[in-house]
């Protein structure tokens, strides 16, 4: 089982509340834009298998501003080009043409509102996300558990639960500040 006993203990202790008091002060959670780079790491921890002894890296590819090529297709940095029409991500290898499956695209636009199209044809792929940003888009490509992590839905498409959180300051990418609502 747990190859330190005091691993199960500090677990244990988390999971009864032992170290979840109230607090007088403001708590706040930041968001950077180093994180990004550092999501593999963040997420490897942060699903830590006491058991086994190590997490799982997922991932979060951020493709920067890509520009819009025959009303279908995203070109971005370092010859990525995505056929969104279609949900695949266009890449060649040994001179043939290849396609890796989106399985899901959302946009961000300037409102707030967040905008998806499932590609019901493919049953699982990545998902490709964009949010505006001044006078472009910035696209990235996550996986399942990555779209559904706290990191990316607060931060990257700012999608929270009003209830726990008040959005204090938002200058994404580079920085976004929530305050955490204590009951």
């Amino acid at each position: 089982l747990y190859k330190n006993p005091i691993d199960k203990e500090v677990m244990e202790g988390i999971l009864q509340g032992k170290f979840s008091n109230p607090s007088n002060r403001n708590i706040y959670w930041l968001f950077t834009i180093d994180q990004i780079k550092k999501y593999p790491w963040i997420s490897y921890f942060g699903n830590w298998d006491f058991n086994k002894q190590k997490g799982k890296h997922q991932f979060l590819h951020n493709l920067g501003i890509c520009k819009i090529k025959k009303k279908y297709f995203l070109v971005c940095s370092k010859g990525k080009v995505i056929d969104i029409k279609n949900g695949l991500i266009l890449f060649k290898l040994k001179n043939k043409l290849l396609g890796q499956k989106l399985k899901l695209f959302v946009i961000r636009d300037t409102s707030g509102k967040l905008l998806r199209y499932v590609y019901k044809k493919h049953s699982r792929g990545l998902y490709l996300e964009g949010i505006k940003v001044g006078n472009g888009i910035i696209y990235f490509l996550v996986n399942k558990p990555t779209f559904y992590s706290m990191f990316n839905q607060m931060y990257i498409l700012r999608n929270y639960d009003k209830n726990y959180f008040e959005l204090v300051y938002d200058h994404f990418p580079v920085s976004v500040l929530y305050k955490v609502k204590v009951k």
